[in-house]
C-alpha cells in the first residue's frame, strides 16, 4: 500500500453522499498505519515520567516511563511503557494497560503466552533482533 498523500484520521464514515464507505475505511487505515509507525495513535496524549515529576523519573532524553492516556475521569484508558536505556538506545520495553484512570495497572498481554516485555538487541546501532517475554 503506497500513501501518496496524508489522509487525517476521520471516524465518521462516510461524512457525505458522495463518499463510498469502503474508500474512507481505505484512507482511515492508511491513517493508522502511518500513525502507528510513527508511535503516535489517533486520540491518544502522551505525557512521561519527567513530565509528571516522578520519582527516578529518567531524562527527557531518555524517560523511564512512557504514558499514552485518552478519556476523562475514572474511565480514562491508559498504557504505561516501563523502558530500560543503555547507551541511548531502549534495550526492554514493559507494556501495562490501565482502564480505570491508574488505579490499577496489568501486563498489557497477548493471547498465548502472556508476553509483554519487548527486548531489543542491536548491531552498532541498528536493531539486530527483538524478543517477546515476560520479565520486565
Amino acid at each position: 500500500m503506497r500513501i501518496t498523500k496524508w489522509w487525517p484520521f476521520r471516524s465518521g464514515l462516510p461524512t457525505h453522499a458522495t463518499e463510498k464507505p469502503i474508500d474512507v475505511a481505505r484512507k482511515n487505515l492508511q491513517a493508522l498505519a502511518v500513525l502507528s509507525v510513527a508511535g503516535i495513535d489517533h486520540g491518544w496524549s502522551y505525557t512521561n515520567s519527567v513530565t509528571r515529576a516522578q520519582a527516578s523519573p529518567g531524562t527527557a532524553a531518555e524517560p523511564a516511563i512512557e504514558y499514552y492516556f485518552r478519556g476523562t475521569g475514572n474511565t480514562t484508558q491508559w498504557v504505561k511503557r516501563v523502558l530500560t536505556w543503555a547507551g541511548g538506545v531502549i534495550t526492554k520495553a514493559a507494556f501495562y494497560y490501565s482502564a480505570d484512570n491508574e488505579a490499577t495497572y496489568v501486563p498489557l498481554t497477548d493471547d498465548e503466552s502472556n508476553n509483554y516485555v519487548l527486548t531489543l538487541t542491536y548491531s552498532g546501532t541498528d536493531i539486530a533482533s527483538t524478543s517477546w517475554g515476560n520479565t520486565p
